[in-house]
């Protein structure tokens, strides 16, 4: 079994793991043997959920009792999920590469490669990525997939010198490191995000300066509950239809988003098009949790209307559209839309939910500040979300070069 289309590179070779490495299994660790101190050990389900190409945290311990009964995991070592729900998850590697102590769980496949032929932080490069489809074949099962050793021992890949699995390591290592940063300031915002939305909504609900503290919805807005369906009628007039998920899965309704072309009356276009400074909100679903998720119009696009399983929230004389959004995120109001959806299999927002459910509504100049500071902090969570994304792009690319020979690192300049 070979792995190239074409021939190698100069200086790479094609081998089996079975020629390079021993393999072993980890032994089983319980629930309840689980700790939050203590010897660090790695359980299959963190190979696929928490370690990307990498062991680099521990998030699993336990007691040094019966430790001659568990097995050692060792500096680079590859270690691999032996099952999972899916094809997906099995077979995913991790590269240990510290002098610590640490023990595999059950489940563990733990490959020991030799230091001489192979970097294990190489190795899960390449099978996480490139080698992943003749990964995915080895699982055996199905509502349990499972891979075994043997099936691994003749896994292949191609492997350059030493010198240059280092570099090609080390250069995506930079990525990772960059990748890494970028999503701990990412979840620094999204906290600071939260924070501000709880202290500058939430907790100002008894701030005797506000208005009455819980304005009704349909106090501080028209209600406008759209029954367009998604049908096209030839006697009806050519129109765009924001659905459910063009809600669900935007913060903004705006012309960037490929809405579903529809036909609606002349009376529907009339009543249910969306305009600026609109908020339209998740209407019905299968579960409460989704009743009441929000975007704002930040647009007027000609002939868009309001699908079905949605409502319009037109904003009234004293409310701010943007602000009455973040109002409707704040951890109360989510409560009120949660226990509010009225049913067992699906549930919905009924005409009298509207008027039971309550917003906090401050003076307008108060609710554009509010609206301007959370503008900012969730544009920079957007931004960071954004670069983060082009890294992993980038790093896919460079990758797929790196890791078939296509780009070749200068060892002796550390660059190519």
């Amino acid at each position: 079994m070979t792995v190239q289309n074409g021939p190698l590179p100069k200086g790479w070779r094609e081998v089996r793991l079975g020629e390079i490495s021993k393999f072993s299994k980890g032994s089983g660790i319980t629930k309840s043997e689980v700790r939050d101190t203590g010897v660090p050990c790695i359980r299959y389900g963190e190979l696929y959920t928490k370690h990307n190409l990498k062991v680099r945290n521990f998030y699993s311990f336990i007691s040094n009792k019966d430790l001659d009964k568990r097995k050692l995991i060792k500096n680079n070592d590859l270690l691999f999920a032996g099952s999972g729900e899916t094809r997906e998850e099995i077979g995913k590697c991790a590269s240990f590469n510290h002098d610590i102590r640490a023990y595999a769980g059950g489940d563990v496949i733990i490959c020991s490669l030799d230091p001489k032929e192979v970097r294990a932080d190489f190795a899960s490069c390449y099978l996480n990525t490139i080698g992943r489809k003749q990964m995915n074949r080895l699982g055996q099962g199905n509502s349990i997939v499972h891979i075994y050793s043997r099936y691994l021992e003749d896994v292949v890949i191609p492997l350059p010198s030493i010198e240059e699995q280092k570099a090609i390591a080390s250069l995506l290592e930079k990525w990772d490191t960059a990748i890494e940063k970028t999503e701990a300031l990412i979840e620094a915002k999204e906290k600071r995000f939260k924070w501000l939305l709880k202290t500058l909504i939430s907790d100002q609900q008894n701030n005797p300066e506000w208005r009455e503290v819980g304005v009704r919805l349909e106090d501080a807005c028209e209600v406008i509950v759209s029954p367009v369906d998604k049908k096209t009628v030839d006697e009806e007039l050519p129109v765009k239809l924001c659905n459910y998920t063009d809600v669900y899965y935007n913060n903004t309704i705006d012309s960037k988003i490929n809405f579903m072309a529809a036909t609606a009356k002349p009376r529907e276009i009339e009543k249910f098009s969306i305009i600026t400074d609109d908020v339209i909100i998740t209407k019905d679903s299968e579960t409460p949790d989704d009743i009441g998720v929000p975007a704002y119009v930040k647009e007027t696009i000609d002939n868009l209307l309001c699908g079905y399983h949605l409502t319009i929230l037109r904003p009234k004389k004293q409310t701010i559209g943007k602000y009455m959004c973040y109002a409707l995120t704040s951890p109360r109001v989510k409560y009120d839309f949660y226990r509010f959806a009225n049913g067992i299999t699906r549930f919905g927002l009924t005409k009298e939910s509207y008027q039971k459910i309550k917003i906090p509504l401050p003076l307008p100049p108060e609710q554009k500040r509010i609206a301007n500071i959370l503008d900012t902090a969730k544009e920079e969570v957007e931004f960071l979300e954004q670069l983060a994304e082009q890294y992993r792009t980038q790093k896919r690319g460079l990758m797929q070069k790196l890791l078939t020979g296509e780009w070749r690192i200068n060892t002796n300049l550390g660059e190519h």
